[in-house]
This record gives C-alpha cells, structure tokens and sequence, in this order.
C-alpha cells in the first residue's frame, strides 16, 4: 500500500518519462471518493445484514458501551491482529512470486474479475431497485434472475480489460471501481471497534511495509506483473489497497457516525493524499495510507463530537 515513482533503471530504458507531480495526480483519490459515495448512498438505501467478514472472528462489545469499555476488550486488537497477519502473509507471498514469474499478473486480473464480478452482482440490482423506487417505475424482472448474473459477468470483463488497456483512464475506473466497491462492503460489515483500531494499525503497519518488508520490494518488482495491484496514472502508482482503506474508512464514517463525519473523512482522506504528493516529490516511494487515514479518521471524530 503506497505511493511510488517510475525506478531509475526504468526511466534509463525509457519505459516511463520523468514524472512531474501534479494536481491531476490526485484524480485516483477523486474517483475513489465518487464512486464509494455512490456505492454507499445505494448500499444505505436498503437495510441489509450483511454477514461479518470471515477474518474478523471475535465478537465486539455493543456499541452502545463507551469507547474505554469496547477498547478494554481484547476482541477489536485480536480482529485486527488477523486481519494484518492476511494482508502480510499473502503480501509476501506474491512478493516471491511475482520475482520469480511475469505469470502471477493473470492470478491478479482473475482476483480483480472475481472481486468486480461479487460487487456487481450485489450492488447493480440495488441500483435499479432504487432508481425504480425514485422514478416511481418497476423493478426490470431479468435482475431478479440469471441475467442479473450474466451482467454481472459483462461488467466483470469490462473491467478486467479496462485494467489491462492502454488507456490510463480506463485502468483508472476499473481500479477505483473495485476498490470502492471492496471498501464500501468492509466499512459497512467489519464492526465499529474493530474498523477504528485496524485503520489505525494498518496505517502503522504500512510505514513499516513500505521501508522496510514486502511493499519495499514489490514496488522495485516489473509493473508489468503487478498489473492489477496497482493504480497506474501518469507515471504515479498507487497500491489498489490504498484504495479500498480509503473508501473503507469514508464508509465506516457514514455508517457509524453519520453524513457530516462522512464528509470529514472524504477531505481528510483527499487533502492527505495532497500531502502525500507533496512528500513522494522528495522520495521515489511513499506509504500511502497513514496520512489519509489518520487525517480523515481524525476529521470524522472531531466531527463526530460536535
């Protein structure tokens, strides 16, 4: 999860010019917002029970109870501790393996079309459910059956073949598409305690990621073969991580805390990529997501307390 910078031996072979940062560096961030506003005004629309995901096992306190008496209990650092463990583990494995074979890109486009195909399938009949509701007309029948899957297939392959378009805008949408829609569902299903010790923890552990362990070395990696893991713009790569924790903490404002501490992690999250832009002028390789993170999270509570 980071921010980096063509490496020299690539602006040597002429693979990438010398990239000059910009305000239009943060169009990755600005779609993300859009899109994961969209997704979760659908997803707040209906009141649906979404089940935990399967690595946050333990269950929290109610919320209810204040904040001393919820972090007292070890289940939120224990959620948390898995969660990273995931990330770390499955990041060093495709570390090796994308060193040792160009052929891993496939495996990530396959879990970027299961992952577009799952985001579809759930929020497109949403999204006609509600325009039907809104315009006063019928819901289309063909969601409610086979078809709705089979264009849950077509946008899948839409966006697979976005990502490994030439077109940077393209690839753009298709990754902010599956992040937003991966974010929206983890900040609307992982709990509340939960959600707020792991963006704090993974902000932490992405500094460490980033400097020192597998992201370090992943960035130096053929971005031919991280197709699919990164967000490509104008020379800039962004990690897709990056992406879906920041739609998911702009969720998880929106479903605990409400509109105005939503809007509060959308500026913090944006104007902290601002300054991650501002620091990735001095370095090749930045961690993108403690100030976002931080920023944001930090923006939804003060907000949140008003």
């Amino acid at each position: 999860m980071s921010t980096s910078l063509p490496t020299d031996d690539e602006r040597a072979s002429g693979q990438q010019a010398e990239t000059l940062l910009g305000v239009i560096h943060m169009a990755p961030v600005l779609v993300t917002i859009v899109l994961t506003w969209m997704l979760a005004y659908v997803l707040n629309a209906f009141s649906l029970s979404l089940p935990r995901p399967l690595v946050t096992p333990f269950e929290e306190l109610p919320n209810t109870l204040s904040p001393q008496e919820a972090l007292a209990n070890p289940a939120p650092y224990l959620n948390t501790m898995i969660f990273i463990a995931v990330i770390a583990i499955s990041g060093t494995i495709l570390l090796y393996t994308a060193r040792r074979s160009l052929r891993i890109r496939y495996f990530f486009l396959a879990m970027v079309a299961l992952v577009s195909f799952a985001v579809s399938v759930l929020f497109l009949p949403l999204s006609m459910t509600l325009i039907a509701i809104i315009t006063g007309n019928t819901v289309p029948h063909y969601l409610a059956s086979e078809y709705g899957l089979i264009l849950g297939v077509i946008i899948a392959t839409i966006v697979t073949y976005s990502i490994v378009s030439r077109s940077e805008i393209a690839a753009l949408i298709g990754l902010a598409y599956v992040g937003a829609g991966s974010g929206v569902l983890l900040g609307a299903t992982v709990p509340l305690w939960t959600s707020f010790v792991l963006l704090v923890a993974v902000s932490i552990f992405d500094i460490y990621a980033v400097f020192r362990g597998h992201l370090k070395l992943l960035a130096d990696n053929s971005r031919t073969s991280l197709k699919g893991l990164m967000v490509p713009f104008r020379g800039m790569d962004l990690g897709l991580g990056d992406v879906v924790f920041y739609s998911m903490l702009i969720m998880f404002s929106l479903s605990h805390f409400g509109f105005l501490s939503a809007i509060g992690a959308s500026v913090g999250v944006g104007g902290g990529f601002a300054a991650t832009l501002m620091l990735l002028r001095r370095r090749r390789l930045i961690p993108a997501l403690p100030i976002p993170l931080l920023g944001g999270l930090a923006l939804t509570l003060t907000l949140a307390v008003l």
